[in-house]
């Protein structure tokens, strides 16, 4: 069920039980006769399905183009998608229970899911750095965020010496890591 994005379409980033997010997009779906499998080989005689897509073949990888302008139809998005700077438990006051799933992204997914993101990061140096990371603008918004189930975040974890003032790119040594996290019901 993989449509071609309309233009303005409602999208959300999510992962199915493997380690690359797939880009959802609430539509109807249409039927195909025609379709893309993608297939990893893992040995001689096991092989892995990595992706199919409706059409005929797609020569750029899930990091390139293609998931920005096709998605798989979903019935209803989730939640709302954040990107912030930190994570906390106490984003998570709201809920008696909550199953908290976090996994580490590369930079090209990071800025493919930051498109749509509504920006928490508190502090103007930091976003600087990830809008320059990102290739986006990032807002500086003080923000409380209050999870809720189907709520997703995409958190850059920085790791260097302090920012100095006014900074708008990484020092020497500093890297982002990028986490994806969701939120369902526990």
């Amino acid at each position: 069920r993989v449509v071609a994005t309309p233009p303005g379409a409602e999208a959300f980033w999510a992962f199915i039980d493997d380690d690359v997010p797939t880009r959802f997009v609430v539509a109807e779906a249409r039927l195909t006769n025609t379709f893309t499998a993608r297939i990893e080989w893992l040995s001689t005689n096991r092989a892995r399905l990595t992706s199919v897509c409706a059409g005929s073949p797609h020569p750029e990888s899930p990091y390139d183009g293609f998931w920005l302008r096709y998605a798989h139809t979903a019935d209803r998005a989730p939640g709302r998608t954040w990107l912030g700077n930190a994570f906390s438990l106490n984003m998570l006051a709201g809920l008696p229970a909550a199953r908290i799933d976090v996994r580490v992204v590369p930079l090209a997914v990071a800025r493919a899911i930051a498109e749509g993101s509504t920006s928490c990061v508190g502090h103007a140096d930091t976003a600087a750095i990830f809008a320059a990371a990102l290739g986006r603008p990032v807002e500086n918004a003080r923000t409380t965020v209050q999870l809720k189930p189907g709520d997703r975040m995409l958190a850059g974890q920085y790791a260097g010496p302090r920012l100095p003032e006014g900074a708008t790119s990484l020092p020497t040594g500093a890297t982002i890591t990028w986490h994806w996290i969701q939120v369902s019901a526990g």
